[in-house]
């Protein structure tokens, strides 16, 4: 009898530790190239008010591809808008060389900062105090 509780327990535990790896969630990504889905923004709601995750509903999409060019679409666009072309500075640390900006004076470059989170995503933005300084995207299959 103590034989067939001690199989049963180890069939148990064995049944346990399979179902919490089908729950983990992806590793973290470790290359930008891809088609990324907006997920999560990070802001305050008025000025001087605290900055915090909230969902969101618009169906924004960046993509980075191999040959180092940047697009973005929102939920009003057809296609993708080329934002321009990316360089990976650091780990942390992304470049971006606009193709044509609105300012009739810009910044040469654009310094993100990024950082790859497990479950494919990664948290893109600046870390500023005032509307919307980060965003999250999980990547798509």
């Amino acid at each position: 009898m103590q034989k067939i509780r001690a199989i049963f327990g180890l069939l148990l535990i064995g049944m346990i530790a399979s179902c919490s790896k089908d729950n983990e969630p992806a590793p973290a990504p470790t290359n930008l190239v891809g088609t990324w889905n907006l997920t999560e923004v990070y802001g305050n709601d008025y000025w001087g008010g605290p900055l915090y995750w909230r969902s969101t509903s618009a169906e924004t999409k960046i993509r980075f591809t191999a040959d180092k060019k940047y697009y973005r679409k929102y939920s009003f666009d057809t296609v993708y808008t080329f934002i321009g072309t990316y360089a990976r500075l650091s780990d942390s640390t992304l470049e971006i060389n606009p193709a044509n900006s609105p300012n009739p004076s810009p910044p040469t470059t654009y310094v993100l900062t990024y950082l790859f989170e497990k479950g494919g995503v990664i948290n893109l933005g600046n870390y500023a105090f005032e509307g919307v300084v980060r965003e999250r995207f999980q990547l798509s299959q």
